[in-house]
């Protein structure tokens, strides 16, 4: 009796096992990038190439918007996962005001990074650190040469 149960159920359950095949093979898979995400950390050995402690995280994204993307997740600051193993963030963006703490353009390889959101930052060399770290983030791009990055239109004073 049951293999008389399976020789009716088999026939059936590998036609469902098919149809479900061509249709996940039907269906446009995402497109994802990784992209690097660069925070201080306090357990990154001093090295003259990075003397401010960056070290690289590895995100994925499946938006088309990349440059975007990896500024919002450094700006936001590491979740508490990426903290516990030693990352800090650099810039405290308070309360946003209107959802946006930057606008992002690109004209001709110069990415230009305008930080519309009131900042703070959290000590002396955070400042320079968030310099470098949105200069490496952008610059993995290969649509990107070159960074600028201002405060409500005007460069920062530490970048004169």
């Amino acid at each position: 009796m049951l293999l008389l149960a399976l020789l009716l159920c088999l026939p059936a359950a590998l036609a469902l096992g098919r149809r479900s095949v061509a249709n996940a093979r039907a269906q446009p898979a995402a497109t994802v990038s990784h992209v690097i995400v660069y925070w201080g950390n306090m357990y990154t050995p001093y090295d003259a190439n990075n003397p401010l402690g960056l070290a690289p995280v590895l995100m994925f994204t499946d938006r088309a918007d990349v440059a975007t993307f990896t500024l919002e997740q450094y700006f936001k600051g590491p979740g508490s996962e990426i903290a516990a193993a030693g990352f800090f963030p650099d810039v405290d963006t308070g309360a946003l005001t209107d959802g946006k703490v930057f606008t992002l353009a690109l004209d001709n390889g110069v990415a230009t990074v305008d930080i519309v959101q009131p900042i703070s930052f959290y000590g002396d060399l955070s400042e320079p650190r968030m310099q470098m770290a949105i200069t490496w983030m952008l610059t993995q791009f290969k649509t990107i040469d070159s960074v600028s990055i201002l405060l409500n239109g005007q460069p920062l004073p530490g970048l004169r």
